[in-house]
């Protein structure tokens, strides 16, 4: 019975694409080996089009640049009231400056975010939107809304 099994299963890794590429559906796209730049595959590269959360990339940039990741936050009630949020944080909850940057950028974590923002800039939201806005235009980036 189990070489039975073992022929079958070899049979179908046979058959399978050793390198068979995963389908992306997105109308423009690069991959590049992190380690030497080369781009290996690349679909629509020079399309203009607008980035996915970079609201929440520029807040980890602003936040990190204004406090150590081991550094503890304290979430805001604002922060723990996120109702799309992919983690559910308690308003009070003490938590690493590294878990909410990794909840913002791995799990796409609104509640994360607002809680990295309030601690930033100390609770000022208004406060924290003008280091985001300054930081954008030291970086350049004239076309980004954030």
């Amino acid at each position: 019975m189990k070489l039975r099994l073992l022929a079958a299963l070899a049979a179908v890794l046979a058959a399978s694409p050793a390198s068979a590429a995963p389908k992306i559906e997105a109308r423009a796209w690069l991959v590049q080996n992190g380690t030497t730049g080369e781009v290996l595959l690349r679909h629509n590269d020079r399309a203009r089009l607008p980035i996915a959360s970079i609201t929440k990339l520029m807040t980890v940039l602003v936040a990190l640049e204004r406090a150590d990741p081991d550094e503890f936050a304290v979430v805001s009630p604002r922060a723990a009231a996120v109702g799309e949020s992919t983690i559910e944080l308690a308003a009070g909850e003490r938590i690493k400056v590294l878990d909410l940057v990794d909840a913002a950028l791995s799990q796409s974590a609104t509640a994360a975010a607002n809680a990295l923002a309030a601690h930033g800039a100390r609770g000022s939201e208004a406060r924290f939107v003008e280091l985001r806005v300054g930081k954008a235009r030291a970086l350049a980036l004239g076309v980004t809304h954030v």
